[in-house]
């Protein structure tokens, strides 16, 4: 089966990187498992011959109505993370020319990616 893909649309996500409120990170998670997550420099193109960002395998988990991620599962510190408010999600196999793709747009001002 493969690892599930997420594009993320950074330019509509915060450009800010407020720190993370530590409550969020008490609790179990909801859900917990590897992503490739894709970033692209500044403005991402969605046409898959243009892809001129990075695919990275992070660990992520759904937690509080957070998306947080981490290099590895056994890190302690986020590497960054997503306030899922309002968040659309998308399919996006075609756009990125991999199987079980998605793409995460967020209208929130929150966020550290």
């Amino acid at each position: 089966m493969a690892t599930p893909t997420m594009l993320l649309r950074e330019n509509s996500m915060a450009l800010q990187k407020p720190e993370l409120d530590q409550s969020i990170l008490e609790g179990r998670p909801e859900k917990q498992g590897f992503l490739i997550k894709y970033t692209s420099p500044l403005e991402p193109t969605w046409d898959k011959s243009v892809l001129v960002g990075t695919w990275r395998k992070r660990w992520f988990q759904l937690l509080n109505g957070h998306l947080i991620y981490f290099k590895l599962p056994s890190d302690s510190k986020p590497r960054g993370w997503y306030d899922l408010e309002g968040c659309r999600v998308e399919v996006a196999d075609e756009r990125a020319g991999k199987p079980c793709c998605f793409s995460l747009t967020s209208k929130s001002t929150s966020g550290n990616t």
